[in-house]
């Protein structure tokens, strides 16, 4: 009998998954809206929501799975274009995400950001390189 009390079936999961998921996806609006001001201020949040569940699915396609590596993936997205993974000047952040080289979702990612970050720097560099030289 006390068996029963504590049985949790899979209607009563897919609930919990559905609350949690809604609670990562608002988690992350507030987020985007604290850390990317600039790139969000035009969207309502409904906007933002479908911005964040759409790129939570194309996410779940490359393979991530944890709350960090969809983070890392919005904020690419945020930064980048909301379909920036269907940009063709984009086409090697793609090539990053889906490399067959690399057998983890978590490694491409951490790649792709790593890769993000260095051509950003080497950006800085050569816009003060010109100021310089101007």
């Amino acid at each position: 009998m006390l068996r029963d009390v504590f049985t949790v079936r899979k209607p009563q999961l897919a609930v919990l998954s559905d609350a949690a998921r809604a609670a990562f996806i608002d988690d992350r609006v507030v987020a985007l809206r604290e850390q990317f001001p600039d790139r969000v201020a035009a969207l309502t949040d409904p906007e933002l929501r479908g911005h964040v569940e759409a790129c939570i699915a194309r996410a779940q396609g490359y393979g991530l799975e944890s709350r960090l590596d969809i983070t890392r993936f919005l904020n690419v997205a945020a930064t980048h274009g909301w379909e920036f993974d269907e940009m063709p000047q984009h086409a090697w952040m793609k090539r990053y995400l889906g490399d067959p080289a690399v057998a983890s979702a978590s490694q491409r990612i951490d790649r792709l950001v790593v890769e993000i970050l260095s051509r950003g720097e080497a950006d800085d560099r050569a816009r003060a390189l010109r100021r310089e030289f101007a």
